[in-house]
């Protein structure tokens, strides 16, 4: 009866350990040498794909605003120069006729700083040298301030997302303009303007070696009612005098940027804006002729593209070189320009 119970003990052991057996080379099943090669070969091409890959630098594109906050402590500058010709208008249809060529210098700087954690403040200030038919002027433009805060923050599969509230204060000269130089001594608009934007982007590395970076920026601009005295940027002539509702302005900009190497990249700009009629209530004044003059106008829309080569010595400094022009348009100027960028943290 002993040996009966030892050798019953002794099968069930045996099952047991072949049953376990046979689990774990389920879970773990023996490699051939075969596919332990394959295995080592995949790990290597991947790993000399990601060899190619690189960390890359950006500093633009030219026009597309950044969804990135920048750290308090830190700062940024970026001046710009602009060189643009408006050599031609856009009717309602679209078509497009030359005009007297007006010529336009302007210096712009963006300053940016770090307020707290995913709050920053933007500073923008400039100046033009405007020359028309043998007139010319200089003078400051209008300045804006901005908040930027960050909804959310990029990451490895969600992109950058931030919100920006900018307020444009009127110290460009804009009325009382001399009749004489056919309106290019106009430097401002004479009306406090506020724009919400929303800015999306992501560095894009999936694709191929060479990363992407895409931008999509949405920007609604509102402007406040002004007054205005005989020649203004709205128009105008001789005693004129009354209240100038200016359009609002929606505008969509989007930028991309592809890295050729850590520091060389091509980049570029499309913005389409749209702007409401300007409104005019008062007296419209006179032309030299003695006709009415005209205050406001109807609504104008416009198409522009704006490539740019990139280069970023060190990951604080990179410089852009472009060209910004109009496509298409309605009611509106029809340019071209020269762009150069600089821009450094610090």
């Amino acid at each position: 009866m002993i040996r009966f119970v030892y050798l019953s003990l002794i099968i069930l052991c045996t099952c047991s350990i072949q049953a376990k057996e046979k689990r774990d080379r389920n879970k773990s099943p023996v490699l051939s040498r075969e596919d332990i090669a394959k295995e080592l070969e995949s790990a290597e091409a991947e790993f000399q794909e990601a060899q190619k890959m690189f960390n890359p630098w950006y500093a633009g594109p030219l026009l597309t605003p950044s969804p990135s906050i920048i750290t308090p402590g830190l700062y940024n500058v970026q001046p710009y120069l602009f060189v643009t010709n408006n050599h031609a208008a856009y009717s309602r249809s679209g078509s497009s006729k030359n005009v007297p060529d007006n010529v336009q210098i302007r210096a712009l700087n963006i300053f940016q700083f770090g307020i707290v954690r995913n709050l920053e403040g933007l500073w923008t200030f400039g100046a033009a040298h405007n020359r028309q038919q043998g007139k010319h002027s200089t003078n400051v433009q209008d300045t804006q301030f901005a908040l930027g805060y960050a909804v959310n923050i990029q990451s490895a599969y969600k992109p950058g997302v931030a919100f920006q509230i900018q307020e444009s204060f009127p110290i460009g000269k804009y009325q009382n303009l001399n009749p004489d130089k056919h309106g290019v001594d106009a430097m401002g608009s004479g009306s406090f303007e506020t724009r919400f934007g929303l800015t999306i982007g992501k560095v894009i590395w999936w694709v191929s070696t060479h990363p992407m970076n895409a931008r999509i920026s949405f920007n609604y601009t509102i402007a406040a009612p002004t007054t205005v005295k005989g020649f203004n940027a709205y128009g105008g002539g001789f005693n004129t005098r009354g209240k100038v509702n200016p359009g609002n302005t929606f505008e969509l900009d989007t930028g991309f940027e592809y890295s050729f190497t850590k520091k060389w990249v091509i980049a570029s700009d499309f913005v389409y804006n749209y702007t409401s009629p300007t409104h005019f209530s008062g007296r419209k004044g006179t032309n030299a002729d003695g006709s009415t003059a005209t205050v406001g106008g109807d609504f104008n829309d416009q198409f522009s593209i704006s490539p740019a080569l990139e280069y970023n010595p060190t990951a604080n400094l990179g410089m852009l070189l472009g060209v910004w022009f109009t496509v298409w348009g309605r009611n509106a100027s029809n340019f071209y320009s020269g762009v150069f960028t600089l821009e450094y943290t610090f």
